[in-house]
């Protein structure tokens, strides 16, 4: 069924003529991907629901015990990606683990689950113990370290599938620590592509990385994708018609 966003109702639009038809300036990000005419001097976006508007006569309603900014923060909330981040660090030594978690504690839109990887080397415990100290208990997380060689395909797998905090989250993302100042920059043209302009997909790629690595893709298509092939790279090249949308382009 085709659900249509009606301006007109929301608390936050103005007329379309006006400078600033949407105060959070939804317009203007997906007016090249939608389909926007004009009803009673207000702008319906077809086939479309925002996940930043806010009914007026609810707000009117309600407005004794609502202010404007408690509503925008939790509209803000809502338009976030819930995603779980897994990193590589294995190739890090303890002080750029630290300056890692300082990064990851200031991202935008921060993960609700962590998964560091860390393959067999002597500096491992170093790491987790940075890790411990940095982190903090703001962000869950959980570090994997693998006493034997393993390939990262199956650490993945190990890792998700010993981790219950993934539960709790709709998308993963595999990253490597190597780009960790691209990642709040991905993170959020990531959420814009998938919460604001809303474009349909299976998984998207960071643009120029190799393997795994900046794959991101729902739990239910990752899941999916491993009953097809244990080899998840193989798995996804191997969909028919698997539409890959692609970021990291800024």
């Amino acid at each position: 069924m085709i659900t249509n966003t009606k301006c007109q109702r929301c608390l936050f639009a103005d007329r379309a003529e006006s400078n600033n038809p949407c105060e959070h300036n939804i317009i203007d990000h997906i007016k090249n991907h939608k389909t926007i005419k004009v009803e009673a001097g207000f702008n319906v976006i077809e086939n479309y629901v925002c996940k930043m508007g806010f009914d007026k006569k609810t707000y009117e309603k309600n407005k004794s015990s609502l202010s404007i900014e408690t509503i925008k923060q939790e509209l803000v909330n809502r338009a976030c990606l819930s995603y779980y981040l897994l990193i590589d660090i294995s190739y890090l030594d303890a002080k750029q683990v630290e300056v890692l978690c300082e990064k990851l504690l200031n991202l935008s839109i921060k993960p609700k689950f962590i998964s560091f990887l860390l393959f067999p080397h002597d500096q491992n415990k170093e790491k987790i113990f940075t890790i411990k100290k940095h982190m903090g208990k703001e962000i869950m997380w959980k570090a994997h370290s693998f006493i034997n060689e393993i390939s990262k395909n199956d650490a993945i797998h190990i890792a998700l599938d010993t981790n219950v905090g993934k539960n709790d989250t709709q998308y993963l993302l595999i990253y490597d620590a190597k780009d960790i100042d691209d990642l709040d920059q991905d993170t959020n043209e990531i959420n814009s592509n998938i919460m604001i302009i809303q474009k349909p997909f299976h998984c998207g790629k960071k643009v120029g990385s190799e393997n795994l690595n900046g794959l991101f893709i729902s739990f239910n298509n990752y899941n999916f994708s491993r009953s097809i092939d244990k080899d998840l790279q193989q798995a996804i090249s191997g969909i028919t018609g698997a539409t890959i949308l692609e970021y990291g382009n800024n």
